[in-house]
Order: C-alpha cells, then structure tokens, then sequence
C-alpha cells in the first residue's frame, strides 16, 4: 500500500505544478491517471481487509485520509486557478477512469473464466479418450477370451 500512495503522492505533485503553473488539466492526465488507479487500488486493499500482515486500520486510514485531503486541495486549485468548468472536466476524467479500469476488470475476468473452461473441456475429453480406450481394451479381451 505504501507504494500505491507514493505513486499518488508523485502524481498528484506533478498535477499540482501543471495546474500552478497555468496549463490544464488535460494536460497532465497521465499523472492523473495513474493517481486514480493507484487510489482506486489503495481502496480495494483497505476495503479488503488490509494487505499485509503487519498493516494496521490506522496506517490503511491515515492513507485514505491524506488522499481526499489531496483531492480537496485539488477542487480547490481547479476551482480558482483552473479554467471555468475544470472541476467538472476533472469529475469527469475520473468517471471515465473508473470505467475505463473497471471494464478492464471485467474484461480480464472474462478471459479467465474462458481459460477455466477451455482446461475443464480438455480434461473432459481426456478422460473420455482414457475410459472410451479403456472400454474397447477390456471389450476386445472378453470376445478373445470368449472366441479363444
């Protein structure tokens, strides 16, 4: 997790400079991008029960504490020093994120249940071969036996 808001902390840095320095946000959507996605991975791990054994609730609630304290310090550089409509450009830009990233989920989810199925109907048909092989040995050996 530390790692996850270290990436957000460096974005958000980056994000803060763009905007102070009077471009947009589109101009930094990377950074944003990936603050969003490492936010939304902080928040999946908390909402988890933590990540590791030695975490504690405070560490997991200090970091998503500090993170909307970013995101309020955020509006407000949007609000006053961005252009008219920023905030909701950026409200905007992080709903797109959020779908982008969940159908992506949902995609790699998909893929994972078609590898499942794809092994299970392997083995399905291996075993069939084994017992339908299996059947026609035991099968020639009785009319040998019997004819012999």
């Amino acid at each position: 997790m530390l790692a996850e808001l270290s990436v957000c902390l460096a974005a958000f840095e980056v994000i803060k400079q763009t905007c102070a320095a009077g471009k947009d946000i589109i101009s930094c959507g990377e950074q944003a991008a990936k603050y969003f996605d490492n936010k939304s991975q902080i928040q999946r791990k908390v909402n988890a029960g933590g990540t590791l054994k030695h975490t504690n609730d405070y560490e997991e609630f200090a970091a998503l504490q500090r993170l909307q304290k970013m995101e309020m310090e955020w509006k407000e550089v949007l609000i006053y020093e961005g252009d008219p409509g920023a905030y909701n450009a950026f409200l905007q830009f992080q709903a797109d994120c959020r779908r982008r990233r969940e159908a992506a989920e949902k995609a790699e989810l998909a893929k994972r249940i078609a590898r499942q199925k794809k092994l299970v109907d392997i083995f399905q048909a291996f075993f069939v071969a084994i017992f339908g092989i299996t059947g026609l040995v035991i099968a020639i050996t009785v009319l040998v036996w019997m004819f012999f």
